[in-house]
């Protein structure tokens, strides 16, 4: 049976080879049919039909074929169903005129091969173009049947159905094969079935019975080995393999083909093609732009009889093999050759000109339209028409400068000379901006010529190369030339131009000649002759610059043929770093074709932790750009165990923690490696000055978009900035990964920079000068000369790199300031300061794939823009702004007056269509952007007084500030006649989205017309797609029009002045006990507990004890502890010292009044509208913010706000606003006689403390009983809002918060088997008092997890709780799956919402209730979106991401507690500091600005003395006596100060002297005082938690009655504000109102639309408000308050050099002009310094270099080992210094070189000299004694080792230390000597 199978397959494949025989000749009529649309938002579709008759014959081996009776129909109307064939009526006809031209080529012959059903060996006549041939094979693709099925998928085919008759010719088969068609080498999966007509009476005869074959062929374009597609961008991307799913056209393809069986042979008697491609940029089910296809091909006449020669279809002349059945796209020579032929005819210089008219005016009329950046793309293309010849002409006709209009004859109208002179300007930019977007070899040989001649110079030739290196299809010509150009004088003599060139060409060799397809375009002797070019340029007898230039040339090329040589230079010791670092980077672009090469290269330089930094973190940055595998990434997560360099493991795991993080797709398979290797690696969690990756960005897999932002910085030791940064904006459109920008500089010596620039003399003193000649410290800031580079890269291409080198900033900085004067001279004028405009093309690109019909199916995408900028006015600075950067005077005043007008143009266009040649149609999508910002205006800020004056002019006419649309549509263009090339004639037929839905959504928001007389109206239009789950979304859905419009309001003023006043105020406590009466009077809800409350029936127990801040409890034990301390205090005269000052005049604010002021911060704000003529109609706005924090812990902010009528007869708005915060302050300490509870259980409590006590000052907050602990943890905050006519009884709101530590965070923190608090005890009882565990602990018990609010509100406006319940119900939609939403039996309380959460310990996740009157919702472990850090008891938010930036090391902290030392960069060891000065840090670059010394006090053994040398001063610390707790003596420059507890004396640069107090944070206790008996009862009850009280108050309010109770307070007479203001300030009156009437506030729960409008009292109703006389009284004097509050005049005090603050037994000095800052308690020092000390530091608080490793490094430089050694480098050996006796000072061991004589050294006598110094005594006699192995360096003795050798017996050899080792000895170490 398998035989006859075989038999019967192979002679069926006879027979249709048989039908096209010498003596037949076969006449088909075919139609191909193609529409584009969007079918799920309109019936609107575009497209076009071809009609032809196919006469097809055979000519011995040869198959021929022509077409005749050809027609092209167009389409662009409704279409119902576009799957069905469409009527022909719907179809135009086109033009005999146009169709002539397609008709021309496409009934020229064609012959082919036809073997066993397939077609190849297509050939034409030599001058038919592609697009003919390419036609035809449309035609041919229908006749194509592979019955054999050859190439199969399978090895054998599939039976569907066995042949089990006579009358089956052939069984049913379904098998796949691969096999070309038009649209490449695809799958085509074929079934074929048999069939067999039944015999029927014709005219009463039996008709012949039929048999043939259904073949039906589904192509499968996802398998396909080459696929016929072409794409140009002048973005390059890449598609990986997650990525090539994602294809950007989808397409499918159906070919069914009927063939019967003739007595001469198989005849395909039908075909019928069917064809979809779907353009969807998002999900598949969202619908997109569908093109659908349709083909019929139909045999109508058959001829059998024998042809006669004449009748035969000839062969095509000069005939050339086509290809085969492939479709070809057409090269890009051929593109240029067929405009070459069109421009011998036709010249566009006449369109050039009106374009560039059209341009110009635009710009100068101040009409940037949507129509300005399509009239520069058709600049473009008009240009890249023209030959050389015109392009030069063009130039030379606008390059030519106008004579001076005195000097000319021929315009004698000076305005229309200007006029047309200005247009030529304009002209000349576009073209300018155009030339290098041209990208022909027209354009390029004209750029070579204009700037060789130097026509184009400077700025403007370096922006046309960086553009010219965007070219998406350059030719080798093209290339050449640019390479010619960078050889050229012209080029050579500028260095910012020849780089600017040099990156270019390196571009266009890459987009040339790499990657597959590349490299057959461009041969190996061209390769090998550019690679000769860059590679000059990198000898060693180069300049470093050119080395420079041509290196990242290189990497742009990326051409594999120079790896060789740039290993070499990477593995060189002797070049520079930035060299080897650069070259490094060069191999960026090899990473795919070269993986294997760079990881052999680059690997071992990563590995190898002797090399520098820099070079070793670009080894493995560009390492992981080859996708490594498990083995090398392991082996990178492995190393970082045993890294030495904080720099390079953070750097490493950043990025490594970054990958495994990654939602990029193309690193789906390194992030999976990342997550597996970094549960193996080392965590290096540094703070943001170190090395760092940090990524931000996005994907979203339903848009098939994502944004992703890299930055990268890699930070130094000898210097606080980083060494090198950059960022990279990348993007994944569609499945392509793109790189779209990219920025970076490299800096070194910055310091020296700005230290130039900024930097102030040192000051300096006898002691410091006597300190540093005794202690001589080598300058740390010894570093290479200053250098920045600076470099761009568009789309992966290197564009643009700057350079400055010393000589350049030297220049700046200090000598030349002429150019600065010059520059400075001309802003002061009121002329056109700045006049830029710029034009540009985003996005230019294609891609293209061969639909059925032979005709390219085109995805183009082309985006441009026009920008402009124009400021015309004047800067002026006092003093002028030379002086400013000399340092020579301090910036007093700015004035910025003007007009700048900003305007954008964008415009992108997406077209989705076919091309016939003579006719295109399709879908388009246009974007449009236009942006028009006028300002007018004037700035004036004046840094002296603190005012900031702003005058801002009202447009007087309707302008329209914004314009975004898009707008989709179908498009049929027509081909110029005379040139194909060009289309003209766009028909544009908007598609409406009305199957989405019939009428669009419009909304418009309007505001300002009355109440500033400008309206702003926002205006937007669109196609919702809303419930339908199926239609395309935007752009596809339909137009969408966004529009900000201003307009003249009613009464326009002019011009707005808007004023700030910042000042600083004196505040008395007699103020501050009448704000607080104030604040009484505002608060219409009040947290003060009084009698007159609980009349109003105002809960006193929910807004007390419910916020109270502490155990009520502890009142009675505070009372006592007080009167027993004032009965101590009353028999003491002198200053008192304690952990707590329990004064009266400090507990209570209404006790006593103290004589002394306190500062707070005032800021008033005037807005007036001006009219020039009618005065009565200027609008005005007074507003004052006072901000009070003159009591640590406790902050207050009010505000009080006046705006006038905005009509007559209205009474004038108001808005008064009240914030307190009330948190815990850092060293706020309960004393010990607090500690225990009433009732006797405080021996328990204490207990289980005990673990946690500790006498350090860090530890202070962990002795607290552990309920008072967390009682006392908690911030509270309080806002209340009043605003309308009213601030009593119009709109109210409040809101309290209160944050504090969870239920489950105090479980976890009591659990005695938490890890981490087992490790802590473990750790402290080692001695590691910081280990990172306890600072964990630390860290999670002053953590605030939970989060109370409750907000209260009356009369809010109806919009306001609008956009609260969209809110609420779009968080509810978010998350929906973690929502319990209970309504049954809710009766919470009315006009209130209660809001409880709780994040987790991770930061990640919260549970939340949101209580409403009538619903309560509850949601459990939602996600949020970012890490949420939560409030600290310990740290405020701000301090909390500042020291979680920089890894709890901000400010960089050293600490010497007894003998123990801990570094800056937390390397703790021992050394007993002795009487003599140890140089705690010192500002060791060549400022010098300070020195911190510490010694052990020669009087109090047991203590330390500090002194502090820095502005001049000394500044020194002692101790006063023995006793614990002792004052200590602050002295400057020995002079005593007389500081006392609480408070701050501030010293400023004239030496003047300020004395302060300090308001300790007294509420904590003050509060208790007001109801000790709150809460009573044993122990048991006083540990019940906070969160279990607010779980009762709520469960109380849901069971109270829901009628509100928050009637008004009426303020009694104590309470009335004192009249402070001035009349001068604001002339704002009350109108005449209506005698006091209380309205009733209770709202009504009975009805829910009666709620809602009580709540949304409208603006109509204000008048009926009526004010309080009391409150009446109040806004008449609040002119007179403004003035009364002075503002502190400090300007006579100068600059602020010390703040020096006393509280309790701690004194701190702040040296604010160096950054430096001391802690002092008598038994430890800690020194913080500002970060701008890193890597310039030295001293026994070590470098701060980030490295602990260089810690002990001694003042010469030297590292030491030991810490003993180490600190004796330091000590400041002198006899009145170390206050000790003569005998005793000679006794100090000194340090000395070691020298080993007479050493026999391969067979030399040597001299050898220890490399580091020890202590040694030189007369007296060593007690303590210590080995060392100390390495020594030997010189061939001689007379240069004997004068080293004398050198030593005084001094420290250095230079040895440099030198090789030779060897090893056991030297004694001498640590104490006697006589």
């Amino acid at each position: 049976m398998r035989y006859a199978v075989f038999i019967l397959l192979s002679a069926t494949i006879v027979g249709l080879y048989a039908q096209f025989s010498p003596n037949k000749v076969l006449w088909y009529n075919y139609e191909g049919e193609l529409l584009t649309g969007i079918p799920g938002t309109s019936q609107e579709h575009s497209g076009l039909k071809i009609i032809c008759t196919v006469l097809i014959q055979q000519d011995l081996n040869t198959v021929r074929m022509k077409l005749s009776e050809v027609s092209l129909k167009y389409l662009q109307e409704k279409v119902t169903n576009p799957v069905e064939k469409v009527n022909d009526e719907l179809f135009t006809d086109t033009s005999e005129e146009e169709l002539w031209r397609l008709t021309e080529q496409l009934q020229k012959p064609t012959q082919f091969q036809y073997r066993r059903g397939l077609i190849s060996d297509i050939e034409g006549s030599i001058d038919e173009p592609h697009w003919s041939v390419n036609i035809k094979r449309g035609v041919l693709n229908l006749l194509q049947v592979n019955l054999e099925g050859r190439n199969r998928v399978y090895d054998r085919p599939v039976d569907i159905n066995r042949a089990g008759k006579d009358d089956h010719i052939l069984g049913d088969k379904l098998f796949k094969v691969i096999e070309e068609g038009i649209s490449g080498e695809c799958e085509s999966q074929y079934v074929i079935k048999s069939w067999k007509s039944i015999p029927d009476y014709n005219n009463g005869q039996l008709t012949e019975t039929k048999k043939g074959y259904n073949v039906t062929k589904v192509i499968n374009y996802d398998n396909c080995k080459t696929r016929s597609l072409l794409t140009t961008t002048s973005v390059r991307g890449f598609k990986c393999a997650r990525c090539n799913d994602q294809n950007l056209l989808k397409s499918n393809g159906l070919i069914r083909q009927n063939i019967i069986r003739e007595q001469d042979g198989d005849v395909i008697e039908s075909v019928i093609a069917e064809g979809q491609h779907v353009f969807t940029p998002y999900r598949t089910e969202d619908g997109g732009i569908v093109t659908f296809i349709k083909q019929m091909l139909r045999l109508t006449t058959l001829e059998r009889e024998d042809i006669q020669p004449d009748q035969l279809i000839p062969e095509p002349e000069n005939k050339q093999l086509k290809g085969g059945l492939k479709y070809v796209f057409q090269k890009t020579s051929e593109e240029e050759d067929l405009l070459n032929d069109i421009n011998d005819v036709t010249s566009t210089n006449t369109e050039v000109i009106h374009l560039l008219k059209l341009l110009s005016e635009s710009v100068l009329k101040n009409e940037l339209t949507k129509a300005t950046p399509e009239f520069f793309l058709q600049l473009i293309q008009r240009l890249r028409k023209c030959t050389l010849v015109e392009l030069q002409n063009i130039m030379e006709e606008f390059e030519e400068e106008l004579p001076h209009f005195k000097d000319q004859k021929r315009i004698t109208d000076k305005d229309l000379y200007d006029l047309e002179k200005k247009m030529k300007i304009q002209s000349r930019r576009f073209l300018h901006d155009a030339l290098p977007l041209v990208s022909t070899i027209s354009s390029n040989s004209l750029i070579k010529t204009l700037i060789e001649k130097k026509k184009i110079t400077g700025e403007a030739a370096i922006q046309i190369l960086s553009s010219t290196a965007l070219t998406a299809k350059p030719t080798q010509q093209f290339v050449n030339k640019t390479r010619e150009l960078c050889t050229s004088k012209a080029v050579i003599a500028n260095i910012q131009l020849r780089a600017t060139c040099l990156l270019s060409f390196g571009s266009l060799v890459n987009t040339l000649c790499t990657g597959e397809q590349q490299q057959r375009n461009c041969q190996a002797w061209i390769r090998e002759s550019h690679k000769e070019f860059l590679l000059t340029g990198i000898q060693l007898s180069q300049p470093r610059n050119v080395q420079l230039m041509h290196l990242k040339a290189i990497g742009n090329a990326g051409m594999s043929e120079t790896i060789n040589d740039l290993q070499q230079l990477i593995e060189s010791t002797n070049a520079d770093v930035e060299l080897r670092a650069t070259a490094v980077y060069a191999l960026r672009r090899m990473t795919i074709l070269q993986q294997n090469k760079i990881r052999t290269i680059l690997l071992p330089i990563f590995l190898n932790q002797r090399i520098a930094v820099e070079l070793r973190i670009a080894a493995y940055y560009i390492l992981m750009e080859t996708k490594p595998d498990l083995a090398i990434v392991q082996m990178i997560a492995e190393s970082l165990r045993k890294e030495n360099s904080n720099q390079v493991g953070s750097f490493v795991f950043s990025h490594l923690t970054s990958l495994s993080n990654s939602t990029i797709p193309c690193n789906h398979e390194i992030s999976v490696i990342a997550k597996q290797v970094l549960q193996y690696s080392k965590p290096f969690r540094n703070g943001a000055q170190f090395s760092k990756h940090i990524p931000i960005g996005k994907m979203s897999d339903d848009l098939k978009l994502g944004a992703f932002l890299e930055i990268n910085h890699i930070g130094q030791k000898a210097a606080p900035f980083p060494l090198s940064m950059n960022a990279k904006l990348s993007a994944n459109i569609l499945g392509y990964q793109t790189s779209i920008v990219e920025a970076g500089m490299r800096t070194e010596s910055l310091h020296y920079i700005l230290n130039n620039i900024f930097g102030t003399a040192t000051k300096s003193n006898a002691i410091k000068k006597w300190i540093d000649d005794l202690v001589p410290v080598e300058a740390r800031d010894k570093v290479p000369d200053p250098k920045f580079l600076g470099y761009l890269k568009m789309f992966g291409r290197e564009i643009r790199f700057a350079s400055l080198d010393k000589l350049i900033f030297d220049s700046i900085t200090k000598k030349d300031f002429n150019l600065l004067k010059i520059i400075e001279t001309k802003l002061k004028k009121f002329t056109k300061q700045l006049d830029l405009q710029k034009a540009f093309v985003l996005f230019e690109g294609t891609h293209q794939i061969a639909s059925e019909l032979g005709l390219p199916l085109a995805l183009n995408i082309t985006s441009a823009g026009v920008m402009t900028v124009n400021y015309v006015g004047r800067i002026a600075a006092r003093p002028p702004l030379s002086e400013i950067l000399r340092g020579q005077a301090i910036p007093k005043s700015l004035v910025i007056e003007g007009a700048i007008k900003p305007r954008l143009a964008l415009k992108m266009t997406g077209k989705m269509g076919a091309d016939s040649i003579i006719l295109k149609t399709g879908v388009a999508i246009d974007a449009n952007a236009n942006v028009n910002l006028p300002i007018n205006g004037k700035l004036k800020v004046d840094l002296s007084e603190g005012i900031y004056d702003v005058k801002v002019k009202t447009p007087s006419e309707n302008r329209q500030l914004v314009i975004l649309q898009t707008k989709p549509y179908t498009f049929k263009e027509e081909a110029e006649l005379d040139d194909i090339t060009t289309y003209r004639n766009e028909v544009k037929k908007q598609i409406e989205g009305q199957l989405i839905k019939r009428k669009p959504c419009i909304k418009a928001i309007s505001v300002g017309k009355e109440s500033i007389g400008v309206e702003i109206e926002v205006r937007s239009k669109w196609i919702s797609s809303t419930g339908v789950p199926s239609a395309p979304r935007f752009p596809l859905s339909g137009p969408v029009d966004f529009n900000i419009t201003t307009r003249s309001g009613v009464n326009r003023p002019e011009e707005y002045s808007i004023t700030l006043e910042v000042s600083t105020v004196n505040v008395s406590s007699e103020f501050i006990k009448e704000s607080m009466k104030i604040n009484t009077f505002r608060q219409w809800i009040t947290s003060s507990s009084s009698s007159s409350e609980q009349n109003e029936g105002l809960e006193s127990k929910s807004n007390e004890d419910e916020w109270t801040f502490v155990p009520a409890w502890i009142g009675t034990i505070i009372e006592k502890a007080k009167e027993k301390i004032m009965c101590e205090i009353s028999s003491k005269s002198t200053d008192r010292s304690g952990r707590l000052e329990l004064d009266d005049r400090k507990l209570s604010r209404s006790n006593e009044e103290r004589a002394d002021s306190k500062l707070a911060t005032r800021l008033l704000v005037t807005i007036v509208g001006i009219h020039e003529e009618r005065t009565e109609l200027q609008r005005k706005i007074v507003a004052e913010l006072l901000i009070n924090g003159n009591e640590e812990g406790f902050k207050t902010v009010t505000m009080e706000l006046v705006q006038s009528p905005t009509k007559a007869g209205e009474i004038p708005l108001k808005l008064c606003m009240q914030n307190e915060i009330l948190f815990p302050a850092p060293d706020f300490v309960i004393p010990d006689n607090l500690k225990s509870s009433p009732s006797g259980s405080g021996s328990d409590a204490s207990k289980s403390g005990e673990s946690w006590s500790d006498s350090s000052e860090e530890m202070k907050h962990l002795i607290l009983d552990e309920r008072l602990r967390i009682m006392t943890k908690q911030v509270r905050s309080k806002l209340n809002i009043q605003w309308g006519v009213s601030c009593i009884n119009d709109k109210k709101l409040e809101i309290k918060a209160r944050f504090e530590q969870s239920q489950m965070q105090r479980q976890e923190l009591k659990d005695k088997l938490n890890p981490v608090r087992i490790q802590c005890n473990k750790d402290r009882s080692d001695g590691l008092r910081f280990s990172p565990t306890c600072l964990e602990i630390i860290k999670q018990d002053n953590e605030l997890r939970s989060m109370h609010v409750m907000m209260t509100y009356v009369n809010i406006p109806l919009w306001y709780r609008i956009m609260y319940s969209k809110m609420i119900l779009l968080f509810e939609k978010e998350t929906m799956d973690n929502l319990v939403i209970d309504t049954v039996d809710q009766k919470n309380k009315g006009g209130t919402v209660l809001i409880s959460g709780a994040i987790d310990k991770t930061h990640t996740k919260m549970d939340l209730v949101i209580k409403h009157p009538y619903k309560t919702l509850t949601w459990h472990d939602v996600s949020l979106p970012v890490h949420l850090e939560p409030l600290s008891a310990r740290y405020s938010l701000i301090s909390q991401y500042r020291q979680r930036m920089f890894n709890n090391k901000f400010p960089p902290t050293c600490k010497v507690v007894k003998d123990q030392v801990k570094t800056f960069d937390d390397l703790e060891y021992k050394y007993n500091i002795t009487t003599c000065p140890h140089i705690l840090a010192k500002d060791c670059s060549s400022s010098g600005l300070y020195t911190v010394t510490a010694r052990r006090s020669p009087v109090h053994s047991n203590k330390k003395e500090v002194m502090i040398l820095t502005e001049g001063n000394t500044i020194e610390l002692k101790p006063h006596s023995d006793v614990d707790n002792a004052d200590i003596i602050v002295s400057v420059d020995a002079i005593p100060l007389d500081i006392r507890n609480n408070q701050q004396i501030t010293i400023f640069s004239n030496g003047k002297i300020l004395t302060e107090t300090i308001f300790p944070h007294m509420d904590k206790i003050d509060v208790l005082r007001k109801k000790p008996s709150a809460i009573t009862g044993s122990a048991s009850s006083e540990e019940r938690h906070i969160e279990e009280i607010m779980e009762e108050e709520l469960a109380t309010i849901s069971l109270r009655d829901t009628v509100s109770n928050l009637d008004v307070i009426k303020p009694s007479e104590a309470t009335r504000p004192t009249t402070r203001l001035h009349s001068t300030v604001l002339s704002i009156t009350p109108e005449t109102v209506k005698s006091s009437v209380e309205p009733s506030l209770k709202p009504n729960v009975d009805s829910e639309s009666d709620d809602i409008d009580s709540l949304s009292m409208s603006r109509e109703r204000h008048e009926e408000r009526e004010i309080d006389s009391e409150e009446r009284k109040y806004w008449q004097d609040f002119k007179i308050r403004m003035e009364t509050m002075k503002a502190v005049n400090r300007t006579d005090f100068g600059r602020i050099a010390h703040v020096i603050r006393k509280t309790n037994d701690t004194v701190e000095v702040e040296c604010v002009s160096v950054g430096l800052t001391i802690k002092f308690n008598q038994r430890y020092v800690k020194t913080q310094v500002s970060p701008w000390y890193h890597g310039l530091q030295c001293g026994l608080c070590g470098e701060y270099d980030g490295e602990q490793t260089s810690d002990l490094v001694g003042p010469e430089g030297l590292s030491y080992d030991d810490s003993q050694i180490f600190g004796i480098t330091y000590r400041v050996s002198d006899v009145k210094l170390c206050s000790l006796v003569t005998e005793m000072f000679e006794c100090l061991p000194k340090m000395k070189t070691i020298v080993i004589d007479d050493v026999i050294l391969d067979n030399v006598e040597s001299t050898c000299f220890s490399k580091i110094p020890v202590p040694r005594c030189d007369s007296c006699t060593p007690t303590k004694r210590h080995q060392e192995l100390i390495e020594f360096s030997c010189l061939e003795k001689n007379d240069g080792t004997r004068y080293m050798k004398e050198r030593a017996e005084n001094e420290v050899i250095t230079k040895v230390s440099y030198l090789k080792t030779d060897i090893v000895s056991v030297v004694d170490t001498h640590l104490k000597c006697v006589k």
